[in-house]
């Protein structure tokens, strides 16, 4: 897999960082996991390289590639950015995964009730990407539904409404904004893997299943009491954040 998600980009250096806890995340196969691109489109060419150059140095066999949700906007390269990830997913479909997150939600509940959720994907920044676009929030709602369905396109469209709310392999899992800590992944509401539960942060999980996810911000990449905390907000901060999970337990944090 050497060079599997690299462009004709320079290779990055790797950034460092690992540990191995007592309870480690146990994945079946080695795997990255990548937080809220935020329209960034530039860091995620970045953080392919650094993933790339991981995959050359440990050896991982058939690696899977997660990517939490939020690609739209923030920095101003949604497009790019959504294309891209649409590109990956073509080429390597048994080794990409990209789940829906608020952002692609709040984009598909505008569409559908514009009249009811556009102010809301607003408030959450959407006007940039709108803007990208060339579609004006303003119009009437039937018009701007026809107009965001136009610019989008239906290839857009369909992956977009086809995005997972999670993934898991092992003891290790990936939703957007973590989970209720009562149920099952496949038992929860799509509001809580989107938008998150209130008790995911403090109340542990009694099934031993470690969650990655984005949504909530951090300084850091955090990794504690089955929790992994991806959102360095890259947009401010142009750190893109990612993890590499190999199936010894072996975590690696990997950023631009």
């Amino acid at each position: 897999m050497l060079k599997l998600f690299q462009r004709k980009t320079t290779a990055a250096r790797l950034s460092a960082g690992s540990e191995v806890t007592k309870a480690a995340p146990l994945p079946e196969q080695a795997c990255y996991i990548v937080g809220d691109l935020l329209g960034c489109a530039l860091l995620l060419e970045g953080i392919l390289a650094r993933i790339d150059a991981h995959i050359g140095n440990s050896g991982a066999q058939n690696p899977k590639l997660v990517f939490v949700g939020n690609y739209l906007h923030g920095g101003r390269q949604g497009l790019a950015t959504l294309d891209r990830l649409m590109d990956l997913c073509r080429e390597f479909p048994d080794n990409v995964t990209c789940l829906c997150g608020a952002q692609e939600r709040l984009l598909l509940d505008s569409l559908e009730i514009p009249s009811v959720r556009l102010q809301r994907w607003l408030r959450a920044g959407a006007a940039p990407f709108l803007q990208e676009l060339s579609v004006d929030p303003a119009l009437p709602a039937d018009a701007f539904s026809a107009g965001l369905a136009t610019a989008l396109g239906p290839a857009r469209l369909d992956w977009l409404n086809q995005l997972p709310l999670f993934w898991k392999s092992g003891n290790l899992a990936a939703t957007h904004a973590g989970a209720d800590p009562h149920h099952p992944l496949d038992q929860q509401s799509p509001r809580n893997l989107i938008w998150g539960h209130p008790e995911f942060a403090y109340r542990l999980r009694t099934d031993g299943l470690w969650i990655a996810h984005g949504h909530s911000e951090v300084e850091t990449v955090t990794q504690a009491e089955g929790h992994i905390a991806l959102n360095t907000r890259a947009d401010e901060t142009g750190r893109l954040s990612a993890v590499a999970i190999l199936p010894d337990g072996q975590v690696s944090v990997l950023h631009t």
